[in-house]
């Protein structure tokens, strides 16, 4: 039988079923991961595994799966719910999770998935959570609770094995034993505003060993920021302070407010003789109750391997007084000896008021008038190539106008650092410095 040009024209052009790819399932898979490891952004990753999901069956399983690498959950009850039951009905999800970070105000609709993710994320290597303004204790420091209890038969969850990165805010009732114990391969660690405690039920025979807490051998970055309750005075209390050394910390970050968050600070410099990277930032308000003399607690010299030191001076109330804070001092003699610090950074961010800057600069509290003396010295910084100064100002009861005048000569390198350019010239040595002020 003869076919019309229209029948002709339609049977050439029938949908035919999908061809999938003649490829192993193990090559597919490793082209989807190489997609998702090679992105230039998380954002491309996340839009090139979205095209992969329509292209054949071949490739959506693996696609979703990448998908859900990285997985944050908010206050969105029907958020965890919907990965919880995704969850329940895949496993395998649970078992390739990369990150894992929950942030909301308050976590009780989560314990089941948390529990999940906690026994069986073997893969995890990042840990982030954080809560809003509640104090209440948290599931996770309940999970930590229950490997303290003897009467539990609880095993130990898979995430202590795999995590590599750790990040908590304002965590509360942390118990002290069973938080440092277990982590095995934490190479970063940050606490935002956490509270600990050792004051719960004392922990089995054989838990708490006499060597020091894994992490010390493991951890490579530290950030602390404005504890209040010092995970380390709870440390210094079980454990021999000979015994606490950082065989790997290379970047260490301290935020704090008062004399009992620097307290520790001291020890850490310490025990960390491969410590490169230091970044101290002092938040100073009209709540500090007591005048802060930094040099008290730290000596950068007693850290063999310092490269690049920040100093963030911040003062978060007009009617603190910059002048008042004291951080310049571990920088000049006599609270430092011989460092081997190449890059110093000082950012300094004040309300702007004349006269709390010329006591800043020129009076004896802060330590300025000193450091361009102790800069200048070649047996207390013979390693020195970089100093930058950066100053912000800002304006007391708004905006800045065009009647504001703020004489920027003031913050001129030149002015404040004038030794140091003399003894570089005079001894043939390379130090460049940078000061610059900008009105907020």
């Amino acid at each position: 039988m003869s076919l019309s040009p229209s029948s002709s024209h339609h049977s050439s052009f029938a949908s035919k079923p999908r061809q999938e790819f003649d490829l192993p399932q193990e090559i597919i898979d490793r082209i989807l991961d190489c997609l998702t490891q090679n992105a230039q952004s998380d954002r491309e990753a996340r839009q090139g595994l979205f095209s992969c999901l329509t292209v054949s069956r071949a490739f959506t399983r693996r696609a979703r799966e990448n998908l859900l690498l990285d997985i944050t959950i908010s206050d969105q009850r029907w958020n965890g719910e919907i990965v919880l039951e995704l969850f329940k009905k895949e496993p395998h999800l649970v078992s390739r999770l990369r990150s894992f970070q929950i942030q909301v105000d308050e976590l009780p609709h989560y314990s089941d998935l948390f529990h999940n993710v906690c026994h069986n994320g073997v893969s995890v290597t990042h840990l982030a959570i954080s809560y809003g303004q509640s104090q209440s204790r948290g599931i996770f420091s309940l999970l930590l609770m229950q490997r303290l209890n003897r009467c539990l038969s609880i095993s130990t969850p898979a995430i202590y094995a795999s995590l590599t990165s750790l990040k908590l805010t304002r965590t509360f009732y942390i118990p002290i034993h069973s938080f440092i114990v277990p982590f095995s391969r934490l190479e970063r660690l940050e606490l935002v505003r956490c509270a600990f405690t050792d004051s719960e039920p004392a922990p089995s025979v054989g838990q708490v060993p006499k060597d020091a807490p894994s992490f010390y051998q493991t951890l490579e970055s530290l950030c602390i920021v404005n504890e209040m309750n010092l995970i380390f005075r709870h440390i210094y209390n079980h454990w021999p302070s000979e015994s606490l050394k950082y065989s790997k910390l290379k970047s260490l970050q301290w935020s704090f407010a008062s004399q009992a968050d620097i307290s520790k600070l001291g020890h850490q410099l310490v025990s960390a003789p491969l410590l490169e990277n230091i970044e101290l930032t002092h938040c100073s308000s009209d709540s500090d109750g007591q005048n802060l003399d930094v040099a008290d607690s730290v000596n950068i010299a007693r850290v063999p391997a310092l490269k690049t030191l920040t100093l963030n001076m911040i003062t978060t109330a007009h009617h603190h007084n910059l002048a008042n804070m004291a951080d310049i001092k571990i920088l000049v003699s006599p609270h430092l000896t011989t460092t081997s610090l190449q890059i110093l950074n000082i950012n300094i961010a004040t309300y702007y008021q004349h006269s709390d800057l010329s006591d800043f600069f020129h009076g004896g509290r802060s330590g300025w008038k000193d450091l361009d003396e102790s800069l200048a010295d070649p047996d207390l910084y013979p390693n020195l190539e970089l100093v930058v100064v950066e100053v912000r100002l800002m304006k007391i009861g708004g905006g800045w106008n065009s009647s504001d005048h703020v004489g920027m000569d003031q913050f001129s390198a030149d002015r404040h650092f004038t030794k140091v350019f003399e003894r570089a010239r005079e001894g043939g040595r390379n130090v460049t410095v940078r000061m610059a002020a900008k009105q907020c």
